[in-house]
């Protein structure tokens, strides 16, 4: 950029397919050869016998398409260095990585930056030897697909609450990876441009969301008419939202913050549009509601004047203040588990106020 150097686009679909094959790499060594250990026969037969002995019973139903009879043929061949899924797959993390240096000529970490550039001269057999490869990738993932669906469908039908375990905000959107040589010019008055076109175009999202700003004054009123000698607190949970306002109340008065997950009242569209972006809706900014914390002897006449208010229909009780964990904000799942939410960290939408 700094010398005004603009690569030819086929220099450009050199560094994406490399760039390809990296994540085809990463994403192959780390789910069959590292996670895979974790549902391996070894690992299963001596942490829980009982799931062992059901696997060993439990046909697999895509047993057609990955080739292994039963839900305890897959664990073990998922076994370290000996199970044959276990071994095909480190064949193909090395072939991965072969995809990888046909295109960049050596393997840099991180795969972003070569230093004096990408040592590779575009012929038909340099692509007819990675399109080779790439098809042997695309046959073996026609029996990870299926071999992963038996797997994890028998775990979650063996131990029921087993897909809660480990839960967290997901980011489900890709912002890109592989620059548009139609659109990249690399020049700084038109990164903007190149960087949004990071050749997987714009993301849009096809919802009704509507904003819910709006005066909370009515509200708050209603709740100090019904229950004013019992409010220990009031905050609009703009700024970091819910999360960073409770986590700024623990902090202060040094008490424990105990949300109940299931009673946070989130609309499904808000919710799945957070895990699109990868977003806690507990961070999100809320305009035109508020949080309150009132003592427990007013707070069934509170929920009840709330909720016969105009805009209060949602009102809920959605945790309570405990003397532990002090200073700690955690949420708890419906299948007993618990998370511990932070404050705001960085900056993922706009100052709203």
């Amino acid at each position: 950029m700094a010398f005004g150097v603009k690569p030819p686009p086929i220099a450009e679909w050199i560094v994406n397919l490399g760039e390809a094959a990296e994540y085809m790499f990463d994403h192959n060594i780390f789910q069959d050869n590292l996670v895979g250990v974790d549902f391996c026969e070894q690992m299963v037969k001596e942490t829980n016998p009982k799931v062992w002995a059901k696997a060993q019973s439990t046909p697999a139903p895509h047993s057609n398409l990955h080739g292994y009879r039963t839900i305890a043929d897959i664990m073990t061949a998922l076994n370290p260095f000996t199970g044959t899924f276990y071994r095909e797959a480190l064949v193909m993390s090395r072939m991965t990585r072969e995809m990888f240096c046909l295109m960049e000529g050596r393997h840099v970490h991180p795969s972003t930056l070569y230093p004096g550039g990408v040592g590779t001269v575009p012929t038909i057999q340099l692509f007819t030897d990675y399109l080779v490869r790439l098809m042997k990738y695309v046959e073996f993932m026609k029996k990870v697909v299926p071999l992963h669906d038996d797997l994890f469908d028998f775990f979650y039908q063996a131990l029921p609450g087993y897909e809660e375990v480990g839960r967290r905000r997901v980011l489900l959107a890709c912002w890109g990876s592989f620059n548009d040589p139609d659109v990249c010019d690399y020049t700084y008055k038109n990164m903007t441009n190149w960087g949004r076109r990071l050749a997987r175009g714009e993301l849009d999202l096809e919802a009704d969301l509507r904003s819910d700003t709006r005066s909370v004054l009515p509200l708050v009123e209603t709740l100090i008419h019904a229950a004013g000698p019992g409010i220990r607190w009031m905050r609009d949970p703009t700024r970091g939202g819910a999360a960073t306002s409770l986590n700024e109340l623990a902090r202060d008065c040094k008490l424990g913050m105990v949300l109940f997950e299931d009673q946070i009242p989130v609309r499904d569209i808000v919710r799945g549009a957070c895990e699109l972006l990868g977003l806690d809706p507990l961070h999100i900014a809320n305009e035109g509601q508020f949080l309150a914390v009132v003592s427990a002897e007013y707070a069934d006449a509170a929920l009840n004047a709330l909720s016969l208010a105009p805009g209060g229909s949602e009102a809920r009780v959605i945790g309570e203040v405990r003397e532990q964990p002090a200073g700690t904000v955690l949420v708890t799942t419906p299948y007993g588990g618990s998370r511990i939410v932070d404050m705001l960290v960085g900056d993922p939408l706009p100052r709203i106020c």
